[in-house]
């Protein structure tokens, strides 16, 4: 086998993709190392229009579904424009985790979740994302709810993740909830220090300034070098981006991604 054949096995290519070609021998930056798995680059919502965005990203983490649940026609039209072995994240409804009562079965509850069933139907999506507010902690009685939420209503043929806010949750008490009811743990790339580290889903929604996000940033080349080093852990992994530049620097990361270089 030749070495361009080797080094094709052994860095991860999009289908529409392919980096190392006859006419591009430039040298990766400084420190690029080819690690075994896929980091699969994505946005937060749909930045530009969907023809697109499907021809140059892999994956895209739905996230209108937060707040209104889309049309079953419109989850169609997404899953039939999409091609083959594009990668969906839906992200749930906010009134499951969070609001008052999360993960609480009232009579409203139910049929939010019974109308989110119905679209993650259509999607067939590859994950389904949970996010909890910074009040969410761990008493007792919001881990019952969240433990019987997700023994019960919230399965699926998906993978499920779960995006905890604030820092109420020790990392030994994330991996022993993650391992109980069988949750992904999705962290910040860039508070990567914070998250255990089987953590395979990620989001880079913005420059953190003290306990604050700001969004309306576009991202260095040092910083989308250091996600990548953070996130890229050997096995097929996701990142997603949600701050005003996504659509350009998922892009320059999903070249950096394959050629070392942005």
């Amino acid at each position: 086998m030749g070495v361009r054949s080797r080094l094709r096995r052994r860095i991860f290519l999009s289908p529409r993709l392919c980096a190392f070609s006859a006419g591009n021998r430039r040298s990766p930056s400084p420190g690029f190392r080819v690690v075994k798995g896929a980091l699969r680059v994505g946005t937060c919502g749909f930045p530009v229009a969907r023809d697109r965005f499907f021809s140059e990203l892999d994956a895209v983490e739905i996230t209108s579904t937060a707040s209104r649940l889309p049309k079953i026609e419109t989850a169609e039209r997404w899953k039939s424009e999409a091609p083959p072995g594009f990668t969906f994240a839906v992200r749930a409804p906010r009134e499951i985790g969070g609001g008052d009562s999360p993960f609480r079965m009232t009579p409203a509850l139910r049929k939010t979740v019974r109308d989110f069933g119905a679209v993650l139907a259509v999607l067939s999506p590859a994950f389904v994302v949970y996010d909890t507010s910074p009040v969410f902690y761990p008493s007792a009685d919001h881990m019952r709810a969240m433990y019987g939420y997700f023994k019960g209503s919230g399965r699926g043929p998906w993978r499920i993740v779960w995006m905890p806010r604030g820092r109420q949750f020790e990392t030994k008490l994330l991996t022993k909830i993650a391992s109980d009811l069988k949750l992904m743990i999705g962290f910040d790339a860039l508070r990567a220090e914070e998250a255990p580290r089987e953590t395979r889903y990620w989001r880079l929604g913005g420059r953190w300034e003290g306990r604050r996000v700001s969004r309306g940033v576009s991202f260095t080349d040092t910083e989308l070098r250091d996600a990548v080093s953070r996130c890229a852990s050997g096995r097929e992994s996701f990142l997603f981006l949600e701050n005003a530049a996504m659509w350009r620097d998922a892009r320059r990361l999903k070249h950096y991604t394959v050629t070392g270089r942005f």
